[in-house]
This record gives structure tokens, sequence and C-alpha cells, in this order.
């Protein structure tokens, strides 16, 4: 853990000196953006303390059937996302970046609606850190996504999903923990905007991360719009409708 501390900060010198130095034409005049790489290095460490402290405990605390049951769902989740990567390759010869304008539908609407069911049946803090690792795994092993890109995406999107969530009380309040035969629409509105939040947030700091590691650039206003629409709405409609059959799910559980 020191080391990958040691990693990031130096990460975090080496982009703020070329920032100075001019030697990152990618991020010229746009220095909140510069500032969200290294803020995002920041969380990521984060994210890793907070798996090594948790982590067992979350573990233990979700039992076996909770395991189980997240360990399935993220397999369909790779599934749907693997396939959707298989037709983006065809859709971006077509329309280039923009085709994550469709593309989105199955990479983040329908990952939302299966975390949206997780956190229906286990509405409790460290679902979706649990969902986002198995997820991480599946992908490293079967995908060979493995490099420093994702793991610092990982991290980053657990410390906002997780911060997210529980600022909304989806996973801190009572309202999923009521037995209700359906969601009341305050539930679906809150899971909703929560799971979108946690989907939409850790874009910018996706995208930051490809400039500055990798020179590819952006304009702002394309950043702006793959957080606000794949991101933020794309993920709200899916947990709304996630939310639905959790209960339905739930119902049949009991």
């Amino acid at each position: 853990m020191a080391c990958y501390g040691a990693v990031l900060t130096l990460l975090s010198v080496v982009f703020g000196a070329q920032f100075v130095a001019n030697d990152l034409p990618v991020m010229r005049d746009r220095p909140l953006l510069l500032g969200v790489v290294i803020v995002s290095l920041g969380l990521s460490l984060v994210g890793w303390l907070g798996i090594a402290v948790f982590g067992r405990r979350i573990v233990e605390g979700i039992g076996t059937e909770g395991l189980v049951t997240i360990g399935l769902v993220a397999g369909l989740h790779f599934v749907v996302t693997y396939t959707s990567m298989i037709v983006g390759v065809a859709l971006r010869t077509l329309l280039g970046p923009m085709a994550i304008f469709i593309t989105g539908i199955a990479d983040e609407g329908i990952p939302c609606l299966l975390l949206a069911i997780l956190l229906t049946l286990y509405p409790r803090p460290g679902t979706l850190m649990l969902t986002n690792m198995a997820s991480f795994v599946l992908n490293c092993v079967f995908g060979g996504f493995f490099g420093l890109m994702t793991v610092l995406y990982v991290t980053v999107s657990i410390v906002l999903g997780e911060g997210a969530l529980a600022l909304m009380r989806v996973t801190t309040g009572p309202s999923l923990r009521e037995t209700r035969r359906a969601p009341p629409w305050t539930t679906v509105t809150r899971v909703a905007l929560g799971v979108g939040l946690a989907n939409a947030l850790p874009f910018p700091a996706q995208y930051g991360f490809s400039m500055a590691l990798y020179r590819m650039h952006y304009g702002t206003w394309f950043i702006v719009a793959v957080t606000l629409f794949p991101g933020l709405i794309y993920g709200m409609l899916g947990a709304a409708v996630g939310t639905s059959l959790g209960y339905k799910l739930r119902r049949t559980a009991r």
C-alpha cells in the first residue's frame, strides 16, 4: 500500500510539473481537469485503503448468500458489457467516439439496473464495492483489461459510488429495508439518483486519466455530455427499472 501511495504521489507531481511546463497539450487551459485527475489519484489510494481495512468486515456481513448473488450478477454484468464492447467496435468505425451514446444503453444502463437490484436485496454499505470488485476481477481474468487505468478507475468508482449512495441514503437509510410489496416513488427516485450519480461521477476521472497518461484528446463538451447522458440519465433509468425488479425478486425470495 505504501508503494502504491508513492506511485500515486509521483504521478501527481509529474502531471503537475508537465502542466506547468506546458507538456500536457491536451489539458492546456484546463487546470480544472488536471485538478480532477490529481484528486482522483488521492481517491484511488483512499479506495484501496478502504478495501484493506473494511473489506473483510463487509464480506462477513453480507454472508455467503449475498456473495453468491453478487457473483452471479457480476457474471451477467460481464457478459452484457463484453457483448456490448464487441458491438461497439463496429459502431465506432461508423460513429467514432459518439458511439458511446448508443452502446451506453448496455454499458451503463443495464449495469445500473443490475446494481439497483442488488441494492434492493442488500441495502448496505459495501454492496457496490463488492459488485465493482467482482466485475473488475472478471474483466481482468477473462477480458484482459488489467492495467493502471483499470486499477485507478475501479477504486475511484468505489469511493465516489459508495459516497453517492450514502449521501442519497440508499445504503444508510431505512427506506429499502421496509417490507413493501412495491417501492414508493420516493424510494425509486432516491435509488435512481444515487445509482445515477455513482455511475456518472467517475467519468471525468476516466477521461482525465486517458488524457494525462495516454495524451488522448477529449473536448470538455464531450466529457460533460457523456457524464450527463450515458452516465447519469441512462444510469437513472436503469436503476429505476432495477428497483422495481428488485422488490419483485425480494418478494419472491420470501
